[in-house]
């Protein structure tokens, strides 16, 4: 074989080896590790891959969510935030509110239902006083479907208590545009630099007491929850 055939030779085996290389380096590398959905699922590497939607959609399903619904969440808040929440019903013109009856016996629990006069209506017993400390909590898990159930179909919503701070005979309410001052058993409204505006007692009720522990302002229908012992409501202007 000649010189010049051996350089083609060589030359051939040359171009083979680039070719290969380049082959090598272009083609797609394999998922290292299975794709991960936002709830937590792996999937498989060709499934994601691929995109195919029905594989994610099964991996995103195969742990439902387990978060609460609203009406789940307020009727928890019912039975065991002490008041923080209490439910007002547009439809039904009801609020229901969470009271706590101590007694020597112990601690029991009430849901006690108003109407959009302050006049109670009803009173749902959780647990007999004495009974609130050891079963509680099971009484809840078992009583919480049911509540959630009612508050969606007659339309419950939540409402945020405002403290009211003990020695304080007034506080500053940003629901309702102005700070609400209790005085001699007199509830009324400042807003800006004008003159106190009073408030109406609702079914010519009104607390018999020095202090306010919270109130509830229900802006949309234009209504005051006050707790003090029980429940008082008053007409915003």
């Amino acid at each position: 074989m000649n010189i010049l055939a051996t350089l083609g030779v060589f030359a051939a085996l040359g171009l083979l080896g680039a070719l290969a290389c380049c082959d090598a380096a272009s083609a797609p590398r394999s998922p290292e590790s299975p794709a991960v959905s936002p709830a937590g699922d792996a999937l498989s590497a060709d499934a994601a891959s691929a995109g195919d939607p029905g594989a994610k959609g099964e991996a995103a399903t195969a742990t439902p969510s387990t978060e609460d619904s609203p009406a789940q969440t307020l009727a928890r808040d019912l039975y065991k935030a002490g008041g923080r929440r209490i439910a007002w019903s547009a439809t039904k013109k009801r609020f229901i509110v969470p009271v706590d009856v101590q007694v020597e016996a112990g601690r029991g629990l009430d849901l006690r239902f108003y109407d959009d006069e302050g006049q109670r209506r009803d009173i749902q017993r959780v647990c007999q006083p004495g009974e609130c400390e050891e079963h509680l909590d099971e009484l809840v898990k078992a009583l919480i479907p049911k509540l959630a159930a009612r508050l969606t179909e007659e339309g419950y919503e939540a409402v945020y208590s405002v403290g009211w701070p003990s020695g304080r005979d007034e506080i500053e309410v940003s629901a309702i545009g102005g700070r609400l001052r209790y005085r001699k058993g007199r509830l009324s409204l400042v807003r800006d630099k004008r003159a106190p505006v009073p408030l109406r007692g609702l079914g010519g009720r009104s607390p018999k007491t020095d202090e306010l522990a919270a109130v509830y302002p229900v802006p949309a229908a234009k209504l005051l929850a006050v707790f003090a012992g029980e429940l008082f409501l008053y007409k915003l202007p």
